[in-house]
């Protein structure tokens, strides 16, 4: 099952990147999360300029009918849902990274530290193809952290809490037909 779907991202993801060429945008993530009439198909892209409810849209207008004709998700019924990633955007792969060199991140450590702190907040100063530096803003300090050892990671600008939130931010709603 589990390589199902991921055979099934797989393909997703290159649909999706098609379609980003074509229209102009960058395909950030994706996410299939959910099951029968509740699943849900979350597709986020982005531009250097920022992405707007237009290139949302027009994002939208141009997957959506090959989603149907490929019939890649299983079960048929989805909802799509076309958006930006936010000023909170999910850290998952190494570009995502390497974009937000100079920036405040706040990272969820797959194992605590020795003081048992799992939860750090710091401006990434590296990213490279084993992981990042993040220097801790109390001490000044730089710490190496590998890719496998962050469990979580996301863009945390000034004005946001230190803490690991979710982030949900929706821009273009659009049901998938069954086929």
């Amino acid at each position: 099952m589990t390589s199902d779907i991921t055979a099934i991202m797989a393909q997703l993801r290159e649909l999706a990147r098609r379609v980003a060429l074509q229209t102009g945008v960058e395909l950030w993530e994706l996410e299939l999360r959910g099951s029968g009439s509740q699943r849900r198909l979350r597709i986020f892209i982005d531009k250097k300029e920022g992405v707007n409810l237009e290139d949302c849209e027009q994002y939208s207008r141009q997957i959506s009918p090959m989603l149907d004709i490929e019939n890649l998700i299983p079960g048929g019924r989805y909802t799509l849902e076309v958006s930006s990633p936010g000023w909170e955007r999910v850290l998952a792969r190494q570009e995502h990274f390497q974009r937000s060199k100079g920036k405040r991140i706040k990272i969820t450590l797959a194992h605590p530290l020795p003081n048992r702190q799992r939860h750090l907040t710091g401006w990434l100063d590296a990213a490279n193809e084993q992981g990042i530096r993040l220097r801790l803003p109390e001490s000044g300090t730089a710490m190496d952290i590998e890719y496998a050892e962050i469990a979580r990671a996301q863009a945390a600008p000034l004005g946001t809490p230190a803490a690991p939130a979710a982030s949900d931010a929706g821009a273009s709603t659009r049901e998938g037909n069954e086929v």
